[in-house]
Order: structure tokens, then sequence, then C-alpha cells
């Protein structure tokens, strides 16, 4: 049975869709400092537990494995759209079993990875290989039967990336990585460099080139070193803006709340000023906390476990529930796009 389309045609000002809640941000950032987040960091290869270290061998490549550069490049590209849709909006996160482990989103999309590096070997994901693989090929990554609504866009985006990549030199991953390394401002230099690439390059806001960056900077081997003065810019995807809008760090208008609660589609405008206003009120969370922004973003990530999309918030156990308004009626704006 399919919901009703909701979209939203009116045409508004920016701040006539959503509003950036000050005085909100300031009670969080303040929460926030008071927070020991020294530890609230992905390191994309391991966790700590009971203060143990947990190889996450079944997501991420070795130490110091061949190919893992162009492994992070590969997949990273592919870090968006982890939801199930039909013609009225939102139906569901994109979930599957996989040997007997349940996965959802960005971790399925790694286990698929890791599945293929070992099978295939790490020279699957270099350039060379993805500028000719078939479709056929492509499927062994992201198999028919895994529930992704796209794969040939995704297919086409990975043959476009490694046909403009393998114009280079022999190694044009890394040779970018160790150049971007050279400058004097990495960070920015490899935001910009990869802004060309496709697969990377139709966001404003960055949040694969983001994504990428952080991975490759704490990486235990780290790769891109990154200038402790240079700035990181919020990592915007869906659950931050939902999360982002259940704390009320953005309030929005009547109209624009009952559309996101509907979780029925909205037109680009809306979406482009919620996500605008999120990054905003995150990158303002992000200067009063004196926080970086790879603690604030594993932070508000985190608690997507106690406020997920399809079940109700477990507020007794989230860290941030004394300082939020539990606008759990919320959600994301719904939108289908490849920059997240």
């Amino acid at each position: 049975m399919y919901s009703t389309i909701s979209f939203f045609s009116i045409k508004k000002k920016e701040d006539e869709l959503a509003r950036i809640n000050q005085k909100q941000i300031e009670r969080f950032a303040a929460k926030v400092r008071s927070i020991d987040t020294s530890r609230a960091k992905l390191n994309f290869y391991s966790y700590h537990k009971d203060n143990q270290e947990v190889v996450e061998s079944d997501k991420y490549p070795p130490l110091n494995a061949p190919g893992v550069i162009n492994f992070f490049f590969a997949v990273t590209m592919q870090n968006y759209g982890f939801w199930i849709g039909d013609i009225g909006g939102y139906v569901e996160p994109l979930v599957k079993e996989i040997d007997g482990k349940v996965l959802k989103g960005s971790d399925l999309l790694s286990v698929l990875s890791m599945k293929v590096y070992r099978e295939k070997g790490p020279e699957f994901f270099d350039p060379q290989n993805l500028a000719k693989l078939s479709f056929l090929d492509f499927c062994a990554w992201f198999p028919e039967n895994a529930g992704f609504q796209d794969l040939t866009i995704r297919h086409q985006m990975a043959v476009d990336y490694g046909k403009f990549m393998s114009r280079f030199t022999d190694s044009p991953v890394e040779s970018l990585v160790s150049f971007a390394n050279s400058q004097k401002r990495p960070l920015s230099f490899f935001l910009r460099q990869t802004k060309n690439l496709p697969g990377y390059d139709k966001d404003e806001l960055a949040k694969k080139n983001l994504l990428l960056a952080m991975i490759l900077s704490n990486r235990p081997e780290r790769f891109l070193r990154v200038n402790s003065e240079e700035k990181w810019n919020p990592i915007v995807d869906y659950h931050l803006m939902r999360v982002a809008l259940r704390l009320g760090l953005v309030d929005l208008y009547p109209a624009e709340d009952r559309l996101i609660a509907s979780r029925g589609y909205v037109m680009p405008s809306v979406e482009k000023a919620i996500r605008q206003k999120v990054f905003d009120a995150v990158g303002r969370v992000i200067d009063l906390s004196g926080k970086p922004m790879s603690e604030i973003d594993f932070l508000m990530w985190s608690a997507r476990r106690y406020c997920p999309e399809m079940t109700k918030p477990n507020c007794s156990k989230c860290v941030l529930s004394e300082v939020c308004p539990k606008k759990d009626w919320l959600f994301q704006p719904v939108f289908r796009t490849t920059n997240y």
C-alpha cells in the first residue's frame, strides 16, 4: 500500500523553511563541553570495549595492507542512500543479514566491501580495474539481493571514477594523498582535489569528501596528515539531520514540521535549506564547545543508537537526554541523492 506523495511545492526562502535555535545550540554545546569525548573518535580499524581493542577485521583492511587507500576511496564514494523508499517516501532503513549478522547502512557497505577485498584481492578497488568493471563483476561487490535500489547508478559511478583516475599516474590515489601531505594545508588541498572526482563532485557540503579525509586521517597509519590548525566542517548526512532536528538545534516552521514528520519526499529547496541550517548549527556547536569536529560527529552519530529511525527512542540511555527537547516525531528530509 503506497502512501500519499508529500512533495512540498510552495516556494519559500531558506529562512522561511528552517531557522537556527541559538539558545538550544548554546545549551547543547555546554553539555558537550562537560562530556569526556577524548575517545569518541572512529579510527576505521578497531574500537575499544572493556579497555580491550577489538579489531573490526570484517569491516576494514588490516594495518599497512596493500591497496588500503584505494579501498577507502572506492568504498566511501558509495557511502550514501542506505534506505528503502517507495512512490510515497521513506519505508525503512536498508538492512541485510550476512553470515548470521544483521547489518545496516554503512556497516553493511563495509562488510560487503571487505568480502570482495578478501575474495577478489585488493586490486579490485584499483581505479584501473574499476574503469572496466562489468555490471556482473560489480554485483560481486553489491549483490543484487542486498537491497540496494540503485545498482546501475552505483555501478556507473564506480566506472566513471575509475576512468577519471586512470588518466593519471599508475598510482593516482596514493599520489593525490602524498601530494596533499606535502602542502601547507593538506586538508584544504585534499578537499579541493577530491571535488573533481566522479562520485565526490556534486555535493556543496562535501559530505563524502570530508568523511574520506577523516578516515585517512584517523586510521592508525595516518595516511592523510592534517595540520592541527586546519578547520574541519561538519559531515552532514541524514542521521545527523535527524538528530539535530530532534535536539532542536534547528527549528522548522509548522508546514515543514508536518512534512518532515510525514516521511514523504521533499523538494530540493526544502532539503537544501534544512541541510544547510544543520551544517551551520553544528558548526556553531563545534566553535562553542571547543571540541573537534570528529568528536562532535561521533557523539551525534552515536546518538542514533538511542534515537533510531523506526522505533521509539530510548532517552534514558542517551547522554544528551537532559538537554534534548525530545522532538522524536521529526525525521530527516526524505530526498534521493548520491551525496549522503
